[in-house]
């Protein structure tokens, strides 16, 4: 079953670490010589707001296996020095900003969408320094795994496929265009149940133009003076699936794939198909559980059967799925519940009193996955501010 699979791949870790010598103070572990590894050493940083990618990527990329170690990052904004609990926190913090500015930022331009907005790399990276950021972008995600902080990105399909095709050299087949491109491999499957004076008319050949450089690139030897037909009809859509899939993301696949395997050995994951790998990186895709998140809660400066506290769970009853999701990547920033639960979120879900200032929003650390809720007793206007809040998708400074 996949929870028991997902508890052997965290046990793996452990006994990882154990390796490495991080964090360990058992004293068998320190008896047999684990413990004393120089990776024991905590591995720190000061990162730029304003270049979260390239601070990471020098500070962090020539460490090597060190990786895995504990980090102590200082974030630096324009104003200055940001304050910080370390509590696990500022990893969580670090590992969610370098995702979002890795993954998603247009500046780098790593990573691109398919018309479900999922992600996969780019084929026109061809800088040197964008091939290492893709490498290093690996990286992060084997230590969001490493580390079990969930992240709010969702690859496509193929792309883990991929990923888990390490032994395979990444080869994806024709079905798997479907989640590069859902337009192009529709019309490949229309051609293949057309008549021969439909595909004469159309009058293709053997070749295909590049969507990077708009040249004709041939997908066969002489391919532009092969004519498609009805006999080979077969062999041109595998062709152009090949070239689509894994002609073009060939490198930059192998780049993001050696960085990941630096913190996650290819063997750790070949247990999980795509769907459960794309759960590990960012959570379950159910409704929120609120009688587990509510369970696992740590409540300061409130108690349980405060009026606020109750109003709030009842309010979280009320919402829409959507909104659940909303509020949890609000606290937490992952629109997901961790797969074993809430029990495993690292900090706790935490509820904190915030003081009698009505007229103030909601906010949260989500570093420690802390909500900062104002004492309200009133649930129309708790209502009110949360809603307001989780819809901005304002982000908060360490505090």
């Amino acid at each position: 079953p996949f929870v028991q699979r997902v508890r052997w791949f965290n046990s793996v870790i452990e006994l990882d670490r154990q390796r490495l010598g991080l964090d360990v103070t058992d004293p068998v572990s320190m008896l047999m010589g684990w413990g004393m590894n120089h990776n024991n050493t905590r591995q720190v940083a000061t990162i730029s707001r304003e270049n979260v990618l390239e601070d990471a990527y020098n500070s962090f990329n020539p460490i090597g296996e060190s990786f895995k170690a504990k980090l102590g990052v200082t974030f630096i904004n324009e104003f200055g020095q940001e304050a910080g609990i370390d509590g696990g926190g500022i990893t969580k913090e670090f590992l969610t900003s370098v995702s979002d500015e890795g993954f998603k930022n247009e500046k780098y331009r790593l990573f691109v969408e398919n018309s479900e907005h999922e992600l996969y790399p780019s084929s026109r990276i061809k800088s040197p320094i964008h091939l290492k950021y893709l490498w290093f972008m690996g990286k992060v995600l084997g230590k969001c795994l490493y580390e079990q902080v969930l992240i709010d990105v969702t690859f496509a399909d193929f792309f883990m496929k991929k990923i888990l095709k390490n032994e395979q050299n990444y080869h994806s087949s024709f079905d798997d265009l479907a989640s590069l491109d859902q337009e192009l491999y529709s019309n490949l499957v229309k051609l293949l149940d057309m008549r021969q004076d439909e595909i004469d008319a159309l009058e293709l050949h053997f070749e295909i133009t590049d969507d990077d450089t708009k040249t004709s690139v041939e997908l066969v030897p002489n391919g532009s003076d092969k004519r498609v037909t009805k006999a080979n009809i077969f062999q041109y859509v595998l062709c152009v699936a090949d070239y689509k899939l894994n002609r073009k993301l060939y490198r930059p696949t192998l780049y993001f794939q050696r960085g990941l395997s630096a913190m996650i050995p290819s063997h750790w994951i070949e247990m999980f198909n795509s769907v459960e790998l794309q759960m590990l990186i960012s959570g379950g895709s159910r409704d929120i559980d609120l009688e587990d998140l509510k369970a696992s809660t740590q409540c300061g400066g409130y108690l349980e059967n405060d009026k606020t506290v109750v109003q709030l769970w009842e309010i979280l009853a009320e919402f829409t799925p959507q909104q659940r999701f909303k509020f949890i990547k609000f606290v937490t920033s992952v629109p997901r519940a961790p797969l074993q639960g809430f029990a495993a979120l690292n900090p706790h879900f935490g509820i904190r009193n915030a003081g009698r200032e009505i007229d103030r929003l909601p906010t949260a650390s989500t570093c420690v996955n802390l909500l900062k809720l104002p004492d309200y007793k009133d649930k129309n206007l708790l209502k009110q501010k949360l809603l307001y809040a989780i819809n901005a998708e304002a982000r908060f400074d360490l505090s």
